[in-house]
């Protein structure tokens, strides 16, 4: 009889989760926070920076409406000084029936549309090749599924094992969230780089997860301001040389320029000597090309330019 009764309560278990309704991902009033911690950063408790992403209206990509991914946050350098932030980050659109996500970056990456989250997954599944996952890097699996209680309604959460996952970095994907390494967090925690979901806020209610204050809208006024003033990129239009002067220290950022079909046209990799960096353009095709000045964790700024011959 007990054994009868233990097979009815995990038949019944499945039967509600199967019969759950499915929690799409909202479509506006959302922030989602995240933290990334490296050894790097090189300060006491390893945080490299924090992010967070809101939804910021539609935009119709190639005939298909998606919702605007705004980034702002900080991070923080070698000598513990902050970097302000304030970015678009792509855009995002659904298809409810298929229970999936999909993903436009921004310029600087290749502009196509992408797969971002499958939340139609059964026990044993291997993990679909995702934004967040483009192959096979940590055999991820979906080991079991359960359901948790977000904002007072019971959610679908899909656990995934990978290989070599270090001690307490699980991860999971949860309908209408995401996965718990972030928004943007990919699925294969490393021993010392780790990404990790601190807030979820939506209608301006904090349901995710339970047990954490990390919700502060970082709010400042001059501080993107700042960073964007300070990293100078002139002069625009430009037929000869190109100059990229940031007013900070620049020993860890990149410099990467795409044309606008989203090739890469130029590299510059291990920072920009004397935060001072000229590149000359006189052999390129004129027309519009994006610049992108990054760290290793974070886009700092995105800036178009036209190459033009004219004088």
């Amino acid at each position: 009889m007990k054994l009868f009764l233990t097979f009815l309560t995990i038949i019944t278990f499945n039967s509600f989760l199967n019969a759950q309704i499915y929690t799409p991902f909202p479509d506006s009033n959302v922030m989602w926070t995240d933290r990334i911690y490296d050894p790097s950063c090189n300060n006491i408790n390893l945080l490299c920076s924090i992010n967070q992403y809101t939804i910021t209206g539609d935009t119709l990509i190639n005939g298909k409406l998606y919702k605007k991914i705004t980034n702002s946050g900080y991070y923080i350098t070698q000598n513990n000084a902050y970097i302000y932030y304030l970015l678009y980050a792509g855009a995002i659109r659904q298809e409810i029936n298929n229970k999936k996500v999909f993903y436009f970056p921004p310029y600087g990456y290749p502009q196509v549309d992408t797969l971002l989250y499958n939340f139609n997954l059964q026990v044993g599944d291997s993990l679909p090749y995702t934004y967040l996952y483009p192959e096979n890097l940590c055999n991820a699996v979906v080991d079991s599924i359960d359901s948790v209680d977000v904002g007072n309604t019971y959610r679908k959460r899909f656990h995934i094992s990978t290989t070599d996952t270090p001690p307490g970095q699980e991860t999971w994907l949860i309908e209408g969230i995401g996965c718990s390494r972030g928004l943007f967090g990919y699925y294969c925690p490393g021993w010392e780089h780790w990404q990790e979901l601190t807030c979820f806020i939506q209608n301006d209610t904090m349901i995710y997860p339970f047990d954490n204050t990390d919700c502060d809208l970082i709010t400042f006024i001059s501080e993107p301001n700042k960073i964007l003033k300070s990293i100078l990129i002139f002069p625009n239009p430009v037929s000869t040389n190109l100059t990229i002067k940031c007013l900070y220290n620049a020993e860890n950022t990149d410099i990467d320029i795409y044309d606008y079909l989203g090739r890469k046209q130029f590299q510059s990799s291990g920072g920009v000597q004397n935060s001072n960096l000229e590149i000359n353009v006189m052999d390129w095709p004129e027309g519009v090309y994006i610049v992108k000045v990054m760290t290793a964790y974070q886009i700092l700024k995105l800036e178009k330019i036209i190459v033009s011959k004219k004088e």
